[in-house]
Formats: structure tokens, sequence, C-alpha cells
């Protein structure tokens, strides 16, 4: 009886590892090259130089509603030294 579940276990497992290879090769591949709100359009990255850090394309929002905005893109720029934390938020959207 032990080496039947034993064994049903290992079939499952290895059933279960191959689905998520499998899901990771053929299933969506994450891309950049989408038709993005305009919010969501541009990519932030940064410079950082010596103590200082410049964050390009930071986005700066006005919403009234989900879609009605208006929205802007700024460089910011950090003095590392001066930095006592940072506050990283995640929000998710939904895509249609």
């Amino acid at each position: 009886m032990c080496r039947h579940l034993f064994r049903f276990t290992l079939i499952a497992a290895l059933a279960v590892t191959a689905g998520v290879l499998a899901f990771s090769v053929f299933g969506p591949q994450p891309s950049n090259d989408r038709d993005w709100t305009r919010d969501q359009e541009r990519l932030p990255w940064a410079d950082v130089a010596e103590n200082r850090a410049t964050v390009h394309n930071v986005r700066n929002a006005r919403y009234r509603s989900v879609d009605d905005y208006d929205v802007a893109w700024e460089d910011r720029s950090y003095d590392l030294r001066r930095l006592d934390r940072v506050w990283f938020l995640v929000e998710p959207f939904e895509t249609e």
C-alpha cells in the first residue's frame, strides 16, 4: 500500500512539473511590444553616476476616472547620500 502511494505521488509530481515546464515554454511569453494605454506606454529606466540616480520616464498622471486622465512623463534625480528609505508600490492592472 505504501509503495503504491509513493508511486502515485511521484507520478503526480512529475506530471505537474511537466505541465508547468510545458506552459512556460509553449505558453504566452512576456513582451513589452503590446498596445498599451497612454499611462502605461513608457518604461522607466535609470542612470546612476557616483551618488546621483536619475530616473527617466517617471509617470505623473492626474486621474479623473479610469478612462479620463492627463499623463506627463518626467525625469527625477535623487542624491543617494540623502536617501533614507524607498517605498516601492505595485498596483495590479487588468488586461482586456
